[in-house]
């Protein structure tokens, strides 16, 4: 970091108008640092590193500045004279200039009739008088004078010097009712207080962010904020004002995490007071002239990880997915979201689930696993299909025993006995022939265990250039029949009543985001893939170790599923026996399905059609949790779905959902954005604060110390936090802070 941040307040000194700014050749509102190398500017923000509370842009330069720019007499920064500098210093030289104001009545009415606003107005945001200067006390969000202005008889305005740019208020302005008007400067401050709204006055159409944002950040959501700008369009095309106002009200958002308004002065009046003086002292005529426009915040859902919710599963999973996590060092959700398309494979077509006559769901659930090379998705997904492969070993066990005692058979015994098959449960072929074919061998039902998901995509059509390959996907999604016409082997036409097909498999962010074509997202494929993407994680050694007393009662779970049988028949292979739902557990659902309809009504696209699966996946992992359950030993009905299993089904939909909009967003990323998110998720595991110094230890994608530092002032400028100075006893340091909003949606 450049040794001028750490620097303390006295080793900078004001611009003069002998020695104006080098940045923008100001007078004022500017201050340059000892050695000449560094400048905060007031005006001018390009080329700048970020920005101080005061609402100044920092500046470094290529060469020293001129001599004359060095440190003035310290007593030259004090308004007082004496060295003193401290806030009360400011407050008690603003109350002698109002009181010389109150002794000047007659020409403070003067003012307040050429301005257009009332004498009330202009002694509630403490306008005093300074010999030949009216003057304006700029305020911190705590209500502190931290700077005077001076307005002189020409209109012309200059900060006193050795102050800060803060904000033009009464400190009692945010407990008054309806809208809070941001206005830009103290003149049109008054003129909103005239008109009878709580005002805030701007230091600039840019200044001010960090101090209005923690005046307002206990504002009720229901009471409107509108950033006022003002009609200043320029001979060059450009407007200040109304550009101004659109990046305060988005940076604020941001800030506060709420609705923030941005509207110009209406009937095109250049700002609020012209507009009081063309049109009298109307506060209802300005209201329902204003053309508003609507600022949200990011939503956070679509920026911030949440943590899998393993504790709303039960007991045994929550055992094995905390403890194998732990022991492989990735996040839960790796190891929890392959699990349950595991435990759904398990189930198969023994069991489904009845929400009302004629609706029915399956047991199956595709599971995708995204994250970058190396951050333990592998290790993650062996120990969700552990038990799958383990069956799999042993019914292949069970096979070559068959064959041997086949070919032991004598040459008649074999022309009458079928040669042995062996049974599947899990699967590693992708084509849809292929698939067909171990479907009717095996017509309770699969899971397709891909390590690497990518192949999926790639089998996609493989033999037939453009056929319907995703559609029979989509069929065996809801254990729909599955017709496939062949040209070889000794059944051309292969029919599945029931095909049951289960889907576990990571993928890269990059491979995953160019394999989602708007084809696949029309498909519907895209619709039915439950996804995680946890943050990156640092590795970290562990002692801890999966043993097989970690394995043994979840494995035991798995083959009471495996032996589930059709209740009428006795069969594996059936159409399921429906479980129905008891009256709480049905009355649950309906709520969430009333309330999830509501959703997905006000949304399109992908994600529209992600929430019009995800209802039903509600409904499948009910069945699954409730069977689970069942499996475990817990002392659960077989036949009907009660509502704790309903209840943790629909916290998982939830929690899916919420990673639905955030895996949609990060796939429509730019390489920029994807590095945006990836810095706050990094400082949200730091805590909420870092140091560019921190950046740089924790990650090599953000390079050295002054690029950490630039990739954090974007973040800044964009509003998702801001800087700040530490003093602890030794050279202060600067970090950066998240925001509010964005550091409590984690």
């Amino acid at each position: 970091m450049n040794q001028h941040e750490e620097d303390p307040a006295d080793k900078w000194t004001a611009v003069t108008e002998a020695c104006p700014c080098p940045v923008c050749d100001g007078p004022d509102n500017c201050t340059v640092a000892q050695d000449g190398r560094a400048v905060y500017c007031g005006r001018i923000e390009e080329g700048s590193v970020r920005q101080n509370e005061g609402g100044q842009w920092l500046h470094y330069l290529d060469h020293p500045i001129p001599r004359c720019h060095n440190p003035h007499n310290s007593a030259e920064h004090d308004p007082s004279g004496n060295g003193n500098t401290s806030v009360n210093r400011w407050d008690r030289l603003a109350e002698k200039y109002v009181k010389a104001a109150n002794r000047r009545s007659r020409s403070l009415g003067k003012l307040a009739k050429e301005l257009g606003v009332t004498v009330a107005s202009l002694k509630a945001i403490g306008i005093g008088w300074d010999d030949d200067y009216w003057t304006s006390p700029e305020r911190d969000a705590a209500g502190h004078i931290i700077g005077i202005v001076k307005r002189g008889a020409d209109g012309n305005k200059k900060s006193m010097k050795g102050g800060k740019r803060g904000l033009s208020y009464d400190p009692k302005a945010t407990e008054d009712s309806g809208p809070i008007i941001l206005v830009e400067g103290a003149t049109d401050t008054a003129a909103a207080r005239t008109l009878g709204f709580a005002a805030i006055g701007r230091p600039s159409n840019n200044g001010g962010i960090d101090h209005l944002a923690e005046l307002l950040k206990d504002v009720p959501s229901e009471r409107e904020i509108i950033v006022l700008g003002e009609n200043d369009e320029k001979p060059n095309g450009t407007w200040p004002g109304r550009d101004g106002a659109i990046r305060t009200a988005t940076k604020l958002s941001k800030i506060l995490g709420r609705k923030v308004h941005y509207a110009l002065t209406p009937d095109n009046a250049k700002d609020i007071r012209v507009w009081l003086q063309e049109h009298g002292n109307d506060r209802e005529s300005f209201l329902s002239r204003l053309s508003l426009n609507e600022v949200t915040p990011p939503k956070a859902d679509t920026l911030q990880w949440q943590p899998f919710p393993t504790e709303k599963l039960s007991a045994i999973l929550f055992r094995y997915i905390d403890k194998s996590s732990r022991a492989i060092g990735c996040d839960p959700s790796f190891v929890a979201v392959p699990l349950l398309a595991a435990l759904a494979s398990a189930i198969r077509n023994a069991r489904k689930i009845q929400l009302r006559r004629g609706w029915t769901e399956p047991s199956v659930l595709w599971a995708v696993c995204i994250g970058e090379s190396g951050c333990l998705k592998s290790p993650a997904h062996d120990a969700a299909m552990y038990f799958i492969r383990k069956k799999q070993d042993e019914l292949f066990q069970k096979y070559k025993q068959e064959v041997r005692d086949w070919n032991s058979l004598s040459k008649e015994e074999k022309s009458t006995t079928p040669y042995p098959i062996p049974e599947r449960v899990k699967v590693s072929d992708i084509t849809v022939e292929a698939l067909a074919v171990r479907l009717d061998e095996n017509p309770d039902g699969l899971l397709s265990d891909l390590d690497e998901l990518s192949g999926l995509f790639k089998g996609f059509n493989q033999y037939k250039g453009k056929g319907n390959d995703e559609s029979h996907y989509l069929a065996m999604h809801g254990a729909r029949p599955l017709t496939v016409d062949r040209k070889t082997g000794d059944k051309k036409t292969l029919h599945i009543k029931n095909a049951n097909l289960s889907i576990a498999g990571g993928i890269q962010p990059g491979v995953l985001k160019k394999e989602l074509t708007q084809d696949r997202h029309d498909s519907g494929m895209t619709a039915r893939m439950l996804m995680t993407m946890p943050p990156r994680r640092k590795k970290t050694w562990t002692d801890e170790e999966l043993t097989p007393e970690d394995r043994r009662e979840l494995s035991t779970v798995f083959q009471k599923l495996y032996e589930l049988r059709d209740t009428v028949t006795g069969k594996t292979t059936s159409d399921g026996t429906p479980l129905e739902l008891s009256e709480d557990a049905k009355r649950l659902f309906k709520e969430f399905y009333e309330r999830h309809a509501e959703e997905e009504s006000s949304l399109s696209g992908v994600l529209a059609a992600a929430w019009s699966k995800l209802e039903g996946t509600a409904a499948r992992l009910a069945l699954i949790f409730h069977l689970v359950r069942w499996a475990s030993g817990e002392a659960v009905s077989d036949e009907v779905v009660d509502v704790q299993s309903m209840e943790s089904a629909i916290h998982i939909v939830e929690w899916f959902k919420h990673e639905t909009r955030r895996v949609y967003a990060a796939l429509k990323e730019s390489p920029e954005e994807n590095q945006q998110r990836q810095l706050i998720e990094l400082i949200q595991r730091k805590g909420g604060t870092v140091t560019p110094r921190e950046v740089t230890r924790s990650s090599r994608q953000f390079g050295g110390n002054e690029e950490a530092e630039k990739q954090l002032q974007r973040l800044a400028h964009a509003g998702f936090g801001k800087w700040e100075v530490i003093k602890s006893g030794g050279r202060p340091r600067s970090q950066f802070s998240l925001s509010v909003a964005v550091a409590k949606s984690v």
